[in-house]
């Protein structure tokens, strides 16, 4: 458990930028951001004197947060932080007017080896773009099967009847992006 936390704690430090560097924002480092922060991991839990066993199990779980990278068993525990990591995204009630917003702005700064940005490389000519369908797939074919599983144990019971706010939240935002309801933009 000690080991997800920790691996929790540090997937996404590989955003952070390195002192000295003031262009842009940490987005830039999205291509590389996991890898980063595997290896800062490393350096820091060699200093907290932490085995090489341990040490590879949690940078092996921060690998899995990569979002196109290889999928894990979703019991182990690279799966378990994955799926953690997707569902405070889509099930975050703010995560079509205030997350996906900032998103379109960093990915304005992300420019991968040809000189685009990610805006660029997705097709995206407006805040719109981001703000639509085609979120609303990459949820569907890549993020939602990473979080099924965890689902269930989410469920409450509330007024004597079964209720899960994080299904709600996340068809609440995939209804928005399909423009099953009217996001007021």
């Amino acid at each position: 458990m000690v080991a997800l936390c920790i691996a929790g704690l540090r997937h996404d430090t590989g955003y952070w930028r390195d002192s000295g560097d003031t262009e842009g924002t940490g987005a830039k480092l999205t291509a590389e951001h996991v890898k980063r922060s595997m290896a800062m991991t490393d350096t820091y839990l060699k200093g907290k004197k932490f085995s090489q066993d341990r040490i590879d199990l949690i940078k092996e779980a921060i690998g899995y947060t990569e979002v196109f990278g290889p999928k894990p068993e979703i019991t182990s525990l690279g799966g378990m932080l994955a799926g953690g990591d997707a569902l405070g995204l889509i099930a975050d009630p703010n995560y079509v007017d205030t997350y996906l917003p900032l998103l379109w702005e960093e990915f304005k700064d992300f420019k991968d080896g040809e000189g685009k940005t990610m805006n660029e490389k997705l097709g995206y000519e407006t805040i719109k773009d981001i703000q639509g369908p085609n979120s609303a797939a990459f949820i569907k074919q890549i993020l939602l099967p990473a979080v099924e599983l965890y689902l269930p144990y989410l469920d409450r019971i509330t007024g004597g009847k079964k209720v899960n706010l994080y299904r709600l939240h996340i068809q609440r935002n995939l209804d928005l992006l399909e423009g099953n309801v009217d996001l007021g933009i």
